[in-house]
């Protein structure tokens, strides 16, 4: 189960502190009826295509807000101004409410590569989901997780999912198991009604899937 946080922090013109609010959802899976979500996407399933977003923050904003809540994860932080000289701070955390061998914090769901235009062949796993930023690139990382009894671990095995302003770079599929690295670019990514996430990969040999499936994460 993930716990989302959405924090906002008000300012006067001189930059004193005036209020906060705050407000926390959970999600865990989509609704057994999903009868409606091919009108509305569910609230809380954010998309996997990861954006980058120009950012007014000063470096020193993005510490205190990363410090303000230290078992949380800052994914996303704004600055927006009201227009008569004050400003508001916008930030969303994420908490993973199940526990990995480490210590952390984080969930777990099924994810598959189809190979081949008939999926002839098929790569399964449970993975561990984790953003980060490499410079000016933006990294979705899904690292398989490894069970051993109620303990969760990472392997050496993973996809990665680059987003980069260089056209060259943007878009580079990279999936890693056992030794073996095969790469590509994802083209199209489509969300299903049943909670699938579906990127269309290829590369100069072959075109293959990546479907993420987060209606079946495993409860915490």
């Amino acid at each position: 189960m993930k716990r989302v946080i959405y924090h906002t922090e008000y300012f006067d013109n001189n930059g004193q502190f005036l209020r906060e609010e705050e407000q926390e959802a959970y999600f865990n899976t989509l609704p057994q009826d999903s009868s409606q979500l091919e009108i509305e996407p569910p609230i809380g399933c954010r998309l996997l295509q990861p954006k980058l977003v120009p950012s007014k923050l000063t470096q020193e904003q993005w510490e205190y807000l990363k410090a303000k809540k230290p078992d949380s994860e800052l994914k996303y932080a704004s600055l927006c101004e009201d227009g008569n000289g004050g400003y508001s701070i916008y930030a969303i955390y994420e908490q993973w409410l199940g526990y990995e061998k480490n210590g952390e914090i984080s969930s777990v769901y099924p994810i598959a590569v189809s190979f081949g235009e008939k999926e002839e062949v098929m790569l399964e796993m449970h993975v561990i989901p984790m953003d980060y930023i490499a410079g000016e690139e933006h990294i979705t990382r899904w690292d398989e997780a490894l069970f051993e009894g109620t303990d969760i671990s990472r392997t050496e095995n993973y996809i990665k999912i680059i987003s980069s302003p260089d056209p060259a770079q943007d878009k580079q599929v990279i999936i890693h198991h056992n030794g073996w690295t095969i790469s590509g670019i994802w083209e199209t990514m489509t969300q299903q009604p049943d909670g699938l996430f579906i990127y269309h990969c290829r590369n100069s040999l072959l075109v293959f899937d990546i479907t993420i499936n987060i209606s079946l994460a495993p409860s915490a």
